[in-house]
Order: structure tokens, then sequence, then C-alpha cells
């Protein structure tokens, strides 16, 4: 086990791995990958800790990914924003949190997107909670480019592909803003939405 002892970013281009580790304080991942992965995350938080993974996956051929986070001790967040585009193949993931008995305080939140654009996804969102003292959530969304938006781009003179490539792009450009602790209003990302 990689135990982290302090704060800590960790930032994934365009690898696959297998990763193990023990949350002891706090720890951002961000994980962007531009091509066919095996990711396998596996993580222990303990008590007092904050995990955030911010994972973007653009496939082009079938990806497999598998996160599971295990909740051992108190007073933690877990946040997982797990967003995925298919160009092509077949993008199968599975994010998965427990919270053990007699734990209490955590908060924990999956936000998970997936953009259908030629290929296929499949995710399997999963929250085991064995305790009574939890705020948890998840949210799932597969779909296509937002209408709205593509829309929106095509009255301004804007070809429907060229579109499509620019709320992509868009979508890149925002997450490349957040591995850099860049800030960005909330204003410019719900007027280039691509999918929610």
């Amino acid at each position: 086990m990689n135990n982290i002892l302090m704060d800590n970013v960790i930032n994934i281009i365009n690898e696959s791995k297998s990763l193990v580790l023990e949350v002891k304080n706090n720890l951002i991942i961000n994980i962007f990958n531009e091509n066919d992965i095996k990711m396998d995350i596996n993580i222990i938080q303990h008590n007092n800790s904050i995990l955030k993974i911010n994972y973007l996956s653009i496939n082009k051929e079938d990806s497999n990914v598998l996160i599971n986070v295990l909740i051992k001790g108190n007073n933690n967040k877990c946040d997982i924003n797990y967003h995925v585009i298919s160009e092509n193949g077949y993008s199968k993931s599975k994010v998965s949190v427990k919270a053990n008995k007699n734990t209490f305080g955590n908060v924990i939140t999956e936000n998970l997107k997936g953009l259908k654009e030629g290929g296929n996804i499949l995710i399997e969102p999963i929250l085991e909670i064995d305790t009574n003292e939890v705020e948890a959530s998840h949210f799932v969304t597969i779909g296509t480019y937002d209408e709205e938006s593509l829309l929106y781009l095509n009255s301004l003179g804007i070809k429907e592909n060229d579109a499509k490539k620019l709320l992509k792009m868009t979508v890149n450009a925002l997450y490349v803003l957040t591995l850099h602790r860049k800030s960005v209003d909330n204003k410019s990302c719900h007027t280039i939405q691509l999918y929610i």
C-alpha cells in the first residue's frame, strides 16, 4: 500500500494503471485518457480525509475501468466525477464506494456521465452503505450531445460536426484547467455543457 501522509495530487495522463492507495489526509486524483485503457483503482479512506477523483476518458477502442473506494473511518468526503466519451468500441466502467458498518460523518458523491459518439457505454454505479450515519448520492447519465448547445452553435453558423468537435474540445479544456487547479466560473461551465 502507498500511504498518503499529507495533501497530494496525482495526475495520470494516457496511461493504463493499477493503483492501490490508503488515504489518511487529502488526495486528488486527476485522470485523462485518450486511448484504449485498462484502469484499476483501489482506495481505502481512513479518518478525516477528503478524496476527489476526476476522470475523463475519450475512448476509440474497448476500455475497462474499475474504481473501488472502501471507507473504513469517520468524517470523510469521497467525491468521484467520472466522464467517458465513447467514439468507438465498448466502454465498460464500474465505480464502487463502500462505507463500513459503524462509521459516521461520511459524505459520498458519485457523478458519472457517458457520451455515446459511435461507441457503446456501460457504467455501473455501486454504493454499498452499511451504516445509517452517511450522506450518499450518485448520478448516472448516458446520452448524446446536448441538443440545445448544438442548436445554439448551429444558429451561429457552425456546422453540426464542427459544433460537436468544439463541444468535445471545450470539455477537454475544462478538464485541463481542473488539472492545473485553475477556476472556471459556473456560468461558463453551464453555457458549454456537453452532457448533464
